[in-house]
């Protein structure tokens, strides 16, 4: 089991947070038969040996998650949504808000790790790094898409990463206005020179 101490710093800063803002959470799981189930509650406390979360909401008030079910959290803190798995061991546990107010609450232990995750169909990798990947956009004939003019303007630029759905690339500033927005161009891109040599 995993202690505070025991995970990254930016891991902490992360659960931390969440718990600050008391963030939204959604939690996954699948019970011994095969139902697939999630619920929504918050992040109340980072404990030295365990997250303490409100009780989860169901539309079905009497469910519990049995203690010893492993659960994939997602949690959205200052616009980022993040991930990690974790276990429940507790499913009764009472949390103390202040002095006066203690709520019932369920406690997950602490994750090895924490990632952000990606809301969108295909994975994105970031390729900035030491030697960028150069792009270059080509106008297309206004015409025939499949065709460039000679002459046709030329724009570089750097990826900033791609994934199977396309790519994301970064221009000067000013490279391109509103009325833009209706051109194509044709995009190709280098490989950095220590990549051909490998």
């Amino acid at each position: 089991m995993a202690t505070v101490g025991m995970i990254a710093n930016k891991d902490t800063t992360i659960l931390e947070s969440a718990c600050a803002r008391n963030a939204a959470v959604e939690i996954r799981y699948e019970l011994t038969g095969g139902e697939r189930l999630s619920c929504r509650t918050r992040m109340i406390e980072l404990a030295s040996d365990r997250i303490l979360l409100d009780a989860p909401r169901y539309p079905d008030r009497t469910r519990r998650i049995p203690v010893g079910v492993s659960v994939d959290v997602l949690v959205t803190v200052v616009a980022k949504r993040y991930r990690f798995e974790s276990v429940i061991i507790d499913d009764r546990t009472i949390i103390r808000l202040n002095d006066r107010q203690r709520v019932r609450g369920i406690a997950l232990v602490i994750p090895d790790r924490v990632v952000e995750d990606q809301r969108r169909d295909h994975f994105r990798i970031a390729v900035s790094g030491r030697d960028p990947i150069g792009v270059r956009l080509v106008e297309c004939h206004p015409d025939m898409r499949d065709a460039c003019l000679v002459g046709a303007s030329i724009v570089d630029g750097r990826m900033a990463n791609i994934s199977a759905g396309g790519i994301s690339a970064v221009f000067a500033p000013g490279t391109f206005a509103a009325r833009d927005c209706d051109r194509f161009f044709f995009a190709t891109s280098r490989c950095p020179v220590w990549m051909l040599r490998s």
